[in-house]
Order: structure tokens, then sequence, then C-alpha cells
């Protein structure tokens, strides 16, 4: 089996980075973290448990990630990315979906807390309803849309608006001035950023633009995309709520002879790369999964090493921005 020396050989490394590296410390870059854990996995090396990696009772360190759905892309490629995470720290994930409903976030958190089976707790919500939830005996953090609300525990921010401001004012630069806004239910707050991004550019959102569905995901998608087309006059370019909507919507326009980006352009929010055919990839609004990941997992294990006390409480705003692809493009001349 290799040893810590040989190992940082092979990496090119210090064995203080090495050592670093596999107790996760914040002191190395994450590349270079990522780098040393793939090839210590690689060559098969292994370390007997850390003591930040054991609870008080002796067991390996519990971390419960309460979330809302596991359908979307975004929450699976989120979940993907704690299971990594928490892996690597060999802790271990338990996973429990309050399925968009308040009463049931409010109901693990209880359970977590008095049963003891989770050192640390990370929830995260579509909606901001932390203020419901009273203080804790355990660490927690809450993920959600920005709030002035007072929370009984650390809350990161992940800005949608920063993003989504930045997709519309690169719309505008291209000629859009005709743009439409798909969503459903759970993001309404996405739908106030675009409108309150319009009005910043001086741009009314006619109401046959300004689609909110009753299903979600991509079905959701398809619903908009065919009352815009029942409709007639057609926007040039579409926002949607997230990535899963824009594709439903890209899918059902392709279906019926339009061309993208040439005759509408299409974005979303959330960053998940979705393909969309012909090389084409929507553009979207980053939020961050990684750097969401890394923040609340070692903002939380601050709190359980009892480096940061219980009570003092954080909020962190994690900016978003806007990447632009082949998805979108100038408006064309038959459009203006």
């Amino acid at each position: 089996m290799i040893t810590l020396k040989e190992l940082s050989k092979e990496a090119g490394v210090s064995i203080s980075a090495v050592s670093k590296a596999l107790n996760d410390s914040s002191d190395i870059s994450e590349e270079t973290k990522n780098r040393i854990i793939a090839l210590a996995r690689e060559r098969g090396y292994s370390k007997k448990k850390h003591p930040s990696q054991i609870s008080n009772s002796g067991r390996p360190m519990t971390i419960a990630i309460i979330y809302s759905d596991i359908v979307s892309n975004y929450y699976t490629k989120l979940l993907k990315e704690y299971d990594a995470r928490i892996s690597e720290m060999g802790a271990i994930m338990l996973m429990a979906s309050a399925q968009f409903k308040t009463e049931r976030i409010i109901e693990l958190c209880g359970f977590f807390q008095q049963t003891g089976i989770a050192d640390g707790i990370i929830c995260i919500s579509p909606f901001n309803i932390f203020g419901q939830i009273p203080p804790m005996d355990i660490p927690m953090i809450g993920i959600s849309y920005p709030s002035t609300e007072y929370h009984a525990f650390d809350h990161l921010s992940v800005d949608d608006s920063v993003g989504i401001a930045d997709g519309i004012a690169k719309l505008v630069e291209l000629g859009h001035t005709k743009i439409a806004y798909m969503g459903e239910k759970y993001t309404w707050y996405r739908q106030q950023d675009f409108e309150a991004a319009m009005k910043s550019h001086k741009l009314k959102v006619d109401p046959a633009f300004d689609l909110v569905s009753d299903y979600r995901f991509e079905k959701a998608g398809f619903d908009c995309a065919e009352r815009l087309l029942k409709h007639g006059d057609l926007p040039t370019a579409i926002f949607a709520a997230y990535d899963d909507i824009a594709a439903g919507a890209a899918e059902t326009l392709k279906n019926a002879g339009y061309r993208i980006p040439e005759d509408i352009s299409i974005a979303g929010i959330d960053y998940t790369q979705r393909n969309i055919g012909n090389g084409k990839v929507i553009s979207s609004v980053n939020c961050h999964i990684k750097d969401q990941v890394n923040i609340t997992l070692n903002l939380l294990l601050r709190k359980i090493r009892k480096q940061i006390p219980i009570t003092t409480v954080q909020n962190i705003n994690l900016r978003t921005e806007f990447m632009p692809t082949n998805s979108i493009g100038p408006v064309s001349g038959s459009s203006r």
C-alpha cells in the first residue's frame, strides 16, 4: 500500500499538503485538494479516521440533508456533490425529502435533533421558511434565496437576482425587447426578479408573455410554449425559471418549426448544462453548486467541531452569474 510520503512525491507536493487535502482543510486550494484525493483513490491509499470525522458517540460523523425533491436536474447535481464531498470526509450522509412542505421541514428538523442520529443539518429549500424553525441544539445551515427575516441558525442566500439581471442585460444587448418568462408555482421569487430586471431596462412585461404553469419541469415548458404558440405573437427570447422548463419549451418550439436561437433565444436558471440538440446548450444562471456545498459543509464542520459557538449565526450571500451559450443570439430581421 502506498505511504503518505510516496503519495506526496507522486503528487509533487509536500507531505503537509497531502495531509491537509485528505483532512479537507481549507488551507489548500480546491483544485489541488481534488487532485490529491483522486490520486489517493487511484493508488489505494487509506488512512485512519481523523478525529474530526468521528462524532461524540464514537460513530462516523453523520450529516443530514433535507431537500425538496430529487426529480430536477439541479437538485440531483447538488445532492451528488454533497454525497461526494461527505464521502471524501469519511462521514455519512442522510437524505430526507420535504416535498416542498414547510411543516415537513420543521418535522424533519425536530426528528434529527430529538433522535441524535445527525451531528449537523443542511436544509435546502426553494422558499425561505427558516424563520419558522426554532433554535436547534445541533448545528444547522439553511440554503434559500435572500431574506431579511430572522434565522436562528446559519443561512446561505443564493442570489438569483444578480444572474437574472445579467441575463436580461445580455438579451437586451442582443436586441431583444420582447422577452417572455416561463415558470411554475414554486418559482414566484424568480418571476419577481425577472420582472424587476425587465423594469430596470424600461421594458414592459406583456401579460401574454408572463407565463406560470400548473405543471413542473419539462412539462411546464411544454405547457407554456404551447400557450405562446396559440397566442400567435411570439417573443424573440424566453427566460425560464430553471433549465428543465427551458428544455421543455425548446423541444416544443423546435417541433413547431422554430430554430433556436435564430428564431427564438432561450435561457434558464441553475446551470445544469442541458443539451437541447444540434450541439446547443441552454444559456443559464450559474448558482455555483460546488461553492454552495463547500461553503455550507465548511461552516457546518466548524460548528460541529465547536470551533464556532452554535449561537453565532452567520448570513452569507452567494452571487450568481449568467453564462451565455449558443442558445441565445441576436434578434433576426424577421423578428424585429
